[in-house]
């Protein structure tokens, strides 16, 4: 790489820090990610803890989660394990994407993508909301009450 061309991507992610996230990528895909979550939520276990896989999943993509390190096992008469990797991968879709008892819609589909771009960057700012505006010299109507 010469110095011009080191220059300008050292440029181009300091300028704009956004440019990071079109360079790192996701482990995952948003449908092996849905997927992984599905086998995770869905299946039964075995009596070592193993998931017993259902007769209608793609044995493709389980390739390629195998491929990818998320589960192991795969190849065993029905089961499989989910990896180190991909326990991670489940926690952090619940702690970011999976919503209450109350809320929950089972056609919900996860975006891991930007999931994933949040625990890296952080989550995206908002100026519009309210609770992020600045008090422009007025108090709000608890502010009033404690202050007096």
């Amino acid at each position: 790489m010469n110095k011009n061309a080191q220059f300008d991507f050292f440029n181009l992610i300091t300028l704009d820090p956004g440019a990071l996230s079109l360079i790192i990528k996701a482990p995952l895909s948003n449908r092996e990610a849905n997927l992984l979550y599905r086998l995770w939520k869905t299946c039964d276990r075995d009596d070592s803890g193993r998931l017993r896989l259902a007769d209608n999943i793609d044995s493709s993509d389980m390739s390629t989660l195998r491929n990818k390190g998320i589960i192991v096992g795969y190849g065993h008469p029905g089961t499989v394990e989910i990896s180190k990797k991909g326990k991670e991968i489940i926690n952090q879709i619940i702690l970011h994407a999976e919503k209450s008892a109350f809320e929950s819609n089972e056609n919900d589909s996860i975006d891991y993508q930007e999931i994933f771009r949040d625990v890296k960057f952080g989550p995206k700012k908002t100026a519009n909301k309210i609770a992020s505006a600045q008090h422009q010299g007025q108090l709000n109507w608890l502010e009033k009450v404690i202050c007096g």
